[in-house]
């Protein structure tokens, strides 16, 4: 029989196991995109960094050792960086480090002036005719709530500077970053170019493997259970 001691411990580790759990389902749904890589696993390091049951230091110790090992690369992969920026509910405050963001935003620049090259070119040849911690139990408020963690270039008025320099959405009050782009495309026209490519990559494979699941269980469903299914409706 568990002592109560062995019973604070096993909640506390259902309690860790749970955040894995809800976070992971999360990132599978067909709403998540590549923008929630980079912030999801950051929450994930961070949730466990504060961990405060002294019987579980072992797992938490080995737990960050791994996901070090499996998350650090993600910040410095140009395409995740960039889409987190350009999602409106996390820009500059979802990264592990003042060298990272800025980093990022450097990437974000060089291919704002990529796309912005080409829409000069089509133009061209169109003859121009067109930090405190919130006291909340939401491990993502941490995060949202910090202050930028890299400066604004002198050329605010630039249309990276000025997207960046504007507060960050909410979590809570947006699902879909595509959302925000459908109503500020218009004020940030290069970058709502860049969304398209940027923010409609999914997460995980899993919402097209489920969608190619699906479709195989009905192609090889047997005749009577099909003529089943008529009759019932």
């Amino acid at each position: 029989m568990l002592t109560a001691q062995q019973w604070s411990l096993a909640e506390n580790l259902c309690l860790l196991l749970k955040l894995f759990e809800t976070e992971t389902q999360r990132l599978n749904s067909a709403s998540d995109c590549a923008s929630d890589i980079i912030p999801t696993a950051l929450v994930l390091r961070h949730t466990v960094t504060k961990m405060k049951a002294n019987r579980l230091l072992t797992l938490r110790r080995e737990l960050l050792h791994m996901m070090d090992d499996r998350f650090s690369p993600y910040e410095r992969t140009e395409f995740l960086a960039v889409a987190t920026l350009l999602d409106p509910r996390y820009k500059l405050a979802f990264f592990s480090s003042a060298a990272n963001a800025n980093a990022a935003k450097h990437a974000l620049q060089q291919k704002f002036s990529e796309v912005e090259d080409l829409t000069g070119a089509d133009a061209s040849s169109d003859d121009q005719d067109t930090t405190a911690q919130p006291d909340t139990d939401d491990p993502w408020d941490f995060f949202t709530a910090r202050p930028s963690t890299t400066e604004l270039t002198e050329s605010s008025m630039l249309e990276v500077d000025m997207y960046l320099s504007e507060t960050a959405v909410p979590r809570r009050s947006m699902d879909d970053p595509l959302e925000y782009w459908r109503v500020h495309n218009p004020k940030w026209p290069t970058l709502g170019k860049m969304v398209r490519r940027f923010l409609t990559l999914p997460a995980t494979s899993v919402p097209s493997e489920r969608t190619f699941s699906t479709q195989y269980r009905w192609g090889h469903r047997k005749p009577q259970t099909i003529q089943a299914d008529v009759r019932e409706c």
